[in-house]
């Protein structure tokens, strides 16, 4: 996962801020194999002035290191612990997504969609955030199975609101108000086919449905632009990946064997999750479910008998989407939480449990 700064228009300084970074001694080129994309936190320069570094940094290559910029920002109530105080809390993800397989659900298909929250919770938030709404059960390898997911409108009667979740306590649920919604002001998508721009709905939510399959090709840098908002204007990016093509869409799921899904590697810098899942459809919360993440260059994931053997004593439907995707994911840290944005290519899998 790659770790990104906010930025912001400003003055740039240049600092002797030098990550060690590794490369092949033996190559000619020496910043050949090597990626500036790990900057440093950032910091106080003064008591008014926070150090903001730039995600993308210079490789030298006479010491194979490198360095990065950094913006000087000017913070109105002061700069203590890397950050202006009195800055807004914002969490949240950006998910720009191609479209490999007119069978995918809608939800995951549909393009460019984001959310941003002050404090992160389960609705709203892509599937692979799991650990948001279920607990880990076991993990081998690249793969672990989580279950007794918390089903948000279940066990409250009357059904709780588009904007509340269901909060169980004994046998019963009450409905609350979720985490407060942040809008942050107009999303510019830089680096598409086609350009967008997108304005959050009533419920803060940023989404389209009528974006082409075809957002990106690979090795593009999506750039994503907000005007600011509630929480101040910053930028993100991530790289574009190939399409993804995995080997069978059909997943089998056997007591006692492992499950293996293969695909095209393709791309050195991407990786692939996969997700499977168990239970009924959106709004109900998932029975279980299994989220294996490897290099993309493997090829390959092999999920073990044992989780296959728990993965069908949770889940005795099979109703649920599940997906293979390749991605690139930029982690942007915030005041309080962080900001994700996943570039991907996503293809459909269906389980069929024997």
């Amino acid at each position: 996962m790659v770790r990104m700064t906010l930025s912001n228009a400003g003055f740039l300084l240049m600092l002797a801020a030098t990550i060690n970074c590794c490369g092949n001694s033996g190559e000619v080129d020496a910043c050949k194999d090597i990626v500036c994309r790990e900057p440093p936190e950032n910091q106080c320069k003064d008591a008014n002035t926070l150090l903001v570094y730039l995600p993308e940094g210079m490789c030298i290559p006479a010491t194979k290191t490198c360095n990065y910029v950094a913006e000087e920002r000017a913070c109105e109530a002061g700069c203590a612990n890397g950050r202006c105080a009195g800055e807004t809390s914002l969490s949240g993800w950006i998910m720009v997504l191609e479209l490999n397989d007119g069978n995918v659900n809608p939800g995951w298909g549909s393009g460019v969609r984001a959310y941003f929250v002050e404090q992160p919770h389960f609705v709203w938030f892509p599937e692979h955030r799991l650990d948001l709404q279920c607990q880990e059960v076991l993990s081998q390898g690249s793969c672990t199975l989580f279950a007794y997911c918390q089903d948000f409108d279940r066990m409250c009667d009357p059904v709780c609101g588009i904007d509340e979740q269901c909060v169980v306590e004994g046998s019963s649920g009450t409905c609350r108000k979720f985490s407060v919604p942040r809008n942050v002001g107009t999303l510019a998508i830089e680096g598409l086919r086609v350009p967008m721009n997108l304005t959050a709905d009533e419920f803060g939510r940023y989404f389209t449905f009528d974006a082409p399959d075809e957002l990106f090709d690979r090795g593009d840098t999506v750039t994503i632009r907000t005007s600011g908002g509630e929480a101040g204007p910053f930028s993100i990016q991530a790289t574009g990946v190939a399409p993804l093509e995995v080997e069978s869409s059909d997943v089998v799921l056997t007591s006692g064997q492992q499950v293996e899904i293969s695909w095209n590697p393709g791309d050195p810098q991407a990786r692939v999750q996969i997700i499977l899942t168990a239970g009924w459809h959106y709004p109900y919360a998932p029975l279980a479910a299994i989220l294996c993440d490897v290099p993309d260059v493997e090829g390959q994931v092999d999920i073990p008998a044992v989780l296959v053997d728990d993965f069908l004593d949770h889940g005795s439907l099979f109703n649920r989407p599940s997906h293979a995707l390749r991605y690139t994911r930029t982690v942007l840290p915030m005041p309080d939480g962080e900001v994700e944005l996943t570039v991907g290519s996503v293809a459909n899998l269906r389980l069929i449990p024997l």
